[in-house]
């Protein structure tokens, strides 16, 4: 033990003590700063405060994220102005709501749109005119940036039917976990998230949550696209919360790395049609010059998302039936709720015009082919037939299927005692007294089956080609029971006569694989090649024993004692 009195006496035991712990005391220091400083910093703090490329790589380091920065979310959202020429052009409308930047990675997307991809960004647009007002004051009403739009103009280019090979749909592409978990319901009859008003609902909640938890819009759109595990690991592994300095390695996928690129191009060009060659859809007076009207038949998955943009858009088809059935027979009980203005004129209502308040929210592709048809929402007692529907609003059955999307099949729900359905306002007289008629043929009818010896459920519904599920509902059977009494009869959850064949081809088809890489495809005729070699030789080889073995052998002896 070091002792410090008398200390004018000792200086040999005191001067060594004192420089080990001023050498201690300065290395402390230099660790912890060091520590301080090491890790980067990130090239953006608050939404959005990055707007054109040039000036983020002259503006210094900016202070780290603090509450005050999630403003897109609590207080309003920020708006941005950009002054930048974009492909030589300059713009018109400058103001963004979401941080828009103008580098190579934007103008790539700039070009390819007003280029290659100018015919799928017209029907973009042209779609856009019925879906971004719509979108936008939803987003408005959430506080949430309106030119979020955007997202889902890439996402779906505003089809409410569009399906990606990753299995999303939907105008915001969402996979079926995802939707269920946001409140959508995913199921052989119904499937939400078609539905423009319902999917912009949870597509609002899920990027609420993304951008809470990563404090920048680029981020969550990134991880609305690849998943929030995907950016969270981007974000740990090369610590910062800078989307464009993530971009620069190749962690995230090509598609995710184009993905907020799209969106900011789309947003520029949609802002500013006119300047890049394309006519306004928001003018007033503004004329279509083609006809998008896009079928159910060609909505099924074969219309390329801007995403994917890899196949033709499939021609319009409108070919119906609306033919009365004379062979429904049956009594299945279809009804109504009153009338909006006191009582129903009718003995009965079995449809009523809806009160909801956000009924009138309800865009699709049929705006788009009809720029003057205005849409107004019934409410109908379940299951209701859309060919009845059909036949009571004068329209044909392709049409109440494009208004109504989220309807996979050829009735609603059984299990839902009302359903609100939409049709155009000019139908309203004729379908509500047409509909709620006691002479008019509303009834919902089942395909009845015999069940016949060695079948169980599953052999049933593999032999119609339907899910099991709905088989059960119709017919009460327990989750878990398979076998059926031979001789009794189920229903189906399919139509009766003509009926059956035009439901057909409105049902969802499966959405064909993805092409392969051609280099996978080379990699797999390598392997071919080689197993065929590998098969010759060992045949040869094969041959050559037995050939040793039959002259080796001594010759057969018969059990008869003949050779």
């Amino acid at each position: 033990m070091i002792q410090f009195r008398n200390v004018g006496t000792h200086p040999v035991h005191t001067k060594p003590a004192f420089l080990f712990f001023a050498l201690t005391l300065i290395g402390a220091v230099v660790a912890v700063s060091g520590c301080a400083t090491s890790r980067p910093r990130d090239g953006g703090g608050a939404v959005g405060n990055v707007i054109r490329e040039a000036a983020r790589e002259a503006a210094p380091a900016s202070t780290p994220q603090t509450s005050t920065a999630v403003t897109g979310v609590s207080s309003g959202n920020p708006v941005f102005g950009l002054n930048e020429d974009v492909s030589g052009r300059k713009l018109k409308v400058t103001r963004f709501d979401y941080p828009v930047v103008v580098n190579p990675s934007v103008e790539k997307w700039v070009a390819y749109f007003t280029g290659k991809g100018r015919r799928y960004f017209s029907k973009y647009l042209e779609r856009g005119r019925y879906f971004i007002p719509e979108i936008a004051k939803v987003l408005k009403q959430n506080n949430m940036p309106q030119d979020l739009v955007y997202l889902a103009m890439i996402e779906s280019g505003f089809n409410n039917s569009a399906r990606s090979h990753a299995r999303a749909v939907g105008p915001w592409q969402f996979i079926r976990p995802t939707g269920v978990r946001y409140g959508l319901n995913v199921n052989y009859w119904l499937d939400e998230r078609r539905d423009t008003r319902k999917a912009t609902t949870a597509a609002i909640n899920y990027l609420r949550e993304l951008y809470q938890e990563f404090g920048s819009w680029e981020l969550a759109a990134s991880a609305y696209n690849a998943g929030e595990n995907k950016v969270r690991r981007a974000v740990s592994k090369y610590r910062t919360h800078n989307f464009w300095e993530i971009a620069k390695h190749r962690f995230f996928k090509r598609e995710t790395r184009d993905y907020v690129p799209k969106i900011m191009a789309a947003a520029i060009i949609t802002k500013n049609p006119e300047l890049f060659g394309f006519e306004d859809p928001f003018r007033k007076g503004y004329k279509r010059v083609t006809n998008p009207t896009v079928s159910m038949l060609s909505e099924n998955g074969e219309e390329p998302t801007p995403k994917e943009l890899a196949e033709e858009i499939a021609k319009a088809d409108e070919a119906d039936d609306t033919a009365e059935d004379p062979s429904e027979s049956r009594d299945d009980e279809v009804a109504g709720l009153d009338e909006e203005d006191g009582e129903s004129p009718y003995a009965e209502s079995h449809a009523t015009v809806s009160r909801a308040p956000e009924a009138a929210m309800s865009p699709s592709i049929y705006m788009v082919a009809n720029p003057n048809a205005q849409i107004i929402e019934f409410e109908v007692k379940g299951p209701a037939d859309l060919f009845a529907i059909s036949r009571a609003a004068g329209i044909p059955f392709s049409t109440v299927k494009i208004l109504n999307p989220e309807l996979l099949r050829w009735c609603t729900p059984p299990t839902m005692k009302a359903y609100r359905i939409k049709l155009p306002l000019s139908s309203k007289s004729r379908f509500l007294a047409t509909y709620n008629d006691e002479s008019f043929e509303r009834k919902v009818v089942f395909q009845q089956y015999k069940i016949k010896s060695g079948e169980n459920l599953r052999r049933v519904a593999k032999k119609f080609a339907v899910e099991i599920d709905p088989i059960r509902e119709l017919n009460n059977i327990p989750k878990g029971a398979s076998a059926l009494r031979v001789g009794s009869s189920i229903m189906l959850p399919i139509p009766t006569g003509y009926k059956r064949v035009i439901a057909s081809m409105y049902d969802e088809k499966p959405i064909p694989p993805k092409k392969k890489r051609r280099r996978a495809r080379r990699a797999r005729r390598h392997v071919r090649v080689h197993s065929s070699a590998m098969r010759y030789a060992d045949s040869a080889r094969y041959s050559a024993a037995s050939a040793a073995l039959k002259y080796r052998l001594p010759p057969r002896v018969s059990t008869d004692g003949d050779e």
